[in-house]
């Protein structure tokens, strides 16, 4: 199938377009003096491992539609006229690919260093994505609490706190053809029995959200009064 991306050159008020093939890894379109991109139509992309748009005239760009693109590798924005750009959509890719050179901005840049250097935009993301990339986390790091609470709030459970506990052995043993729903409330029960036992413990249950839970969890109902009574300590 047959991908047509259009854009927008300086100086020029026809639209161009070129085609790619949908299953295409590796997209060039550096030096054209490009001003306005709709990535849109890359959405169906899921092969994409390379952007490369450096050396144009943006200064906006929408990268939503690359959010569809678990394997996308480096994306060279080096040598335009960004001052912002929002990176949101690409929490799998920048949570995977952070020792990788993932955002190109200015000569050297990685990703991370480019969100410092830049105004870019990032926030825990809002929606669940799907455990065919959520699945590489567990796979490339292994044992990592941060990244460990970033899968847990890709997976919208952030009302569970931080949990004090390796979840690494649970998340490897999904397959990555698992739904993302059934990830979810296995998960969840984990998170509930974890909770139940750092209470039993007089642990901390930091972030906790109990009014939200207690509605949703019996057993998180029960031991309600004792977490409230281990904050005030």
């Amino acid at each position: 199938m047959t991908v047509v991306l259009a854009f927008i050159i300086e100086n020029e008020d026809t639209q161009r377009v070129v085609e790619f093939e949908e299953d295409i890894s590796e997209i060039v379109l550096s030096k054209r003096r490009i001003t306005n991109i709709d990535l849109t139509p890359l959405s169906s992309c899921t092969n994409l491992q390379s952007l490369n748009l450096a050396s144009n005239k943006l200064q906006f760009i929408d990268l939503t539609p690359l959010s569809s693109c678990a394997g996308l590798h480096e994306l060279d924005l080096t040598f335009n006229e960004l001052q912002k750009i929002d990176v949101t959509p690409l929490f799998h890719q920048l949570i995977v690919g952070r020792k990788c050179p993932l955002i190109k901005h200015d000569k050297g840049c990685t990703c991370h260093s480019w969100i410092r250097k830049r105004d870019a935009v990032y926030e825990r993301p809002t929606v669940i994505y799907p455990w065919r990339f959520l699945h590489l986390i567990p796979q490339q790091f292994g044992k990592d609490s941060r990244l460990q609470q970033d899968l847990l709030y890709a997976m919208r459970l952030v009302d569970y706190g931080f949990i004090d506990c390796d979840l690494t052995d649970h998340f490897l043993s999904f397959l990555p053809t698992t739904p993302i729903e059934e990830v979810h409330s296995r998960v969840v029960d984990v998170l509930v029995e974890e909770i139940v036992a750092a209470v039993d413990r007089d642990g901390a249950t930091t972030g906790l959200n109990i009014e939200e839970l207690i509605s949703h969890h019996s057993t998180i109902a029960v031991n309600a009064q004792r977490i409230i009574e281990l904050r005030e300590v």
